[in-house]
């Protein structure tokens, strides 16, 4: 085979295993990882970490009869095998005219560790306690 050839069946074959590794990536990304805790989808008994402090936050909307939270979740540090997560809380309640009444937030900071292939949360701080 000719380095013509060779290069028609390798090309393809590179390109195919970069996809397939940047997709397994961002599936198990941290990012990821924590929007399942808090969303309480596929958690491993090692992840039941400070569930007290996710659940007070998750509840504090209907504990004070509030709208349902905006969640945004942010990496802001990872390494090949440590990252941290930031997740912040926000509600805003508005007046009969539609104008801005009150702003409710809060933070979590998640920091997870890469071991056996998967992300796994080490521990959930809290940043600022969710409050007017």
């Amino acid at each position: 085979m000719d380095f013509r050839k060779k290069s028609i069946v390798i090309i393809p074959l590179i390109v195919i295993a970069l996809i397939a590794f940047f997709s397994f990536s961002l599936y198990d990304s941290p990012s990821k990882v924590v929007k399942n805790y808090i969303n309480h989808d596929y958690v491993s008994n090692h992840e039941i970490i400070n569930s007290s402090v996710v659940n007070q936050f998750l509840e504090f909307n209907k504990n004070n009869n509030l709208p349902e939270p905006i969640i945004n979740i942010k990496t802001v540090n990872r390494s090949a095998n440590q990252s941290q997560v930031i997740v912040n809380f926000e509600i805003f309640t508005y007046d009969t005219n539609n104008n801005l009444k009150q702003i409710y937030s809060g933070s979590l900071l998640f920091s997870l560790i890469h071991t056996k292939g998967r992300w796994e949360i080490k521990s959930i701080d809290v940043i600022k306690d969710i409050r007017e």
